[in-house]
């Protein structure tokens, strides 16, 4: 007699793109807005390859920019692509006044910080209540402290700290950060002119980075 059932094979996934943690929820990667409460109003961040438009109630107030501003402060501290449309002077003036990471955490993000169980035990970790405890790890709360390592999903960001230049001109140069400048011209269809070049990027992003994997897997 022959048995229906099979064994299960692992799969193995590819890993999620900077910044991005998949919701267990519902099966969907999500990126972090920079702004935790905004991510609790969205379920847990914004899915990946969504469209989030916010509108302002007040013009005169910079709600807005302020958004915009922990949007791409997040986006690069990740290590995202970040497009920014818009006329350029104002564009570089938009990120120029973005906040930025407390200075303890960008240390820790420029020298990479160490893992937790990598680090040498304390003191009071030396002592064992009993032996079935040995294995397991030390306990980790979800709420974030000063002296936490903070993870690449969602960053903590203060209004005292700006961005500095270090961070802003390797990113341009990289391509990391562009500025995507809207054309002068009155057209009937300036959205579609502007996601058809935002298309443009995303496939020379991709094209380049396929051509590095190529490399690596040929090397």
């Amino acid at each position: 007699m022959s048995s229906s059932f099979k064994r299960r094979t692992p799969t193995t996934q590819p890993p999620p793109p900077p910044g991005a943690r998949l919701n267990v929820a519902s099966s969907v990667l999500e990126i972090s807005t920079g702004v935790p409460s905004l991510d609790d109003v969205l379920g847990g961040g914004q899915p990946l390859g969504s469209v989030l438009t916010i509108l302002t109630p007040d013009r005169h107030s910079n709600w807005s920019e302020l958004l915009q501003r922990y949007w791409i402060a997040q986006g690069l501290a990740s290590g995202q692509q970040v497009c920014v449309v818009g006329e350029s002077s104002r564009s570089a003036k938009l990120v120029e006044g973005c906040m930025w990471l407390s200075p303890a955490e960008y240390e820790d993000s420029a020298k990479g910080a160490a893992s937790e169980d990598e680090r040498e035990p304390g003191a009071d970790e030396e002592v064992k209540i009993a032996w079935r405890y040995e294995s397991m790890k030390k306990f980790q709360t979800t709420v974030r402290t000063a002296g936490s390592r903070q993870d690449d999903y969602n960053h903590t960001f203060e209004l005292t700290q700006k961005i500095p230049s270090g961070v802003i001109d390797p990113a341009l140069q990289s391509g990391q950060l562009q500025y995507l400048p809207v054309g002068s011209k009155a057209t009937t269809q300036p959205f579609d002119d502007v996601l058809s070049r935002i298309k443009e990027l995303i496939e020379v992003q991709y094209a380049v980075k396929r051509k590095d994997v190529l490399a690596r897997a040929h090397s």
